[in-house]
């Protein structure tokens, strides 16, 4: 998609989203390299492995767990890429903030919602969660950009509560942008489409 986003987007920068457990791309510095050289302005991990404890579990002994991931950012740091680390606790947090990564993504969780969102924990409890990541990340490096993501923070006004009750300077969009909005308007379209009576025909 990169090709389709530079074709448009001049002056805003483009995150690409890495999976470090790709079984195609092993050398993490040659994958790197091909995003890189692709045009895009920085990486984020995947969230995959963060957000199904049991999973990461399963493939943290294999090596293509939570620490394949540090170590993709890692080779990110030497290489002068920017990174942006997706982190689902405090201990994730302060892995990263070694590193140091240039951001920290606090994940409250998978975003409810739309269609197929997720069971989030309330508003508030998904705050606590963030502000606990923000402040993990700044015992280790007070300089990391801190922003929030996903859990039942859905909607714009979600945010309103974030920002007064965390440090978090920002939110990363997805299904919140990408995904429910989307929904919502496509429903809204095909209902009114069938609204309209057809006229009947002799």
């Amino acid at each position: 998609m990169v090709d389709e986003l530079l074709n448009v987007v001049k002056d805003t920068p483009i995150i690409g989203g890495v999976e470090a457990q790709d079984p195609t791309h092993y050398d993490l510095k040659e994958l790197l390299s091909k995003f890189h050289d692709a045009g895009f302005s920085g990486i984020i991990n995947f969230p995959t492995i963060g957000i199904y404890d049991k999973w990461r579990k399963m493939r943290e002994p294999m090596g293509l767990g939570w620490q394949r991931e540090l170590e993709m950012m890692r080779t990110a740091h030497r290489m002068g890429i920017f990174q942006m680390a997706y982190v689902w606790n405090p201990e994730d947090a302060q892995d990263a903030a070694r590193i140091p990564v240039d951001v920290v993504c606090a994940h409250a969780g998978g975003t409810s919602g739309g269609l197929v969102g997720y069971e989030a924990a309330p508003v508030a409890e998904g705050a606590k969660k963030v502000q606990e990541i923000i402040e993990a990340t700044k015992e280790v490096n007070s300089d990391i950009i801190c922003l929030a993501h996903g859990g039942a923070f859905e909607k714009p006004n979600d945010t309103t509560y974030l920002y007064e009750n965390t440090d978090a300077l920002g939110f990363v969009g997805a299904s919140s942008i990408e995904r429910i909005p989307v929904e919502k308007a496509i429903i809204e379209a095909v209902e009114k489409f069938k609204s309209i009576p057809v006229r009947e025909k002799k």
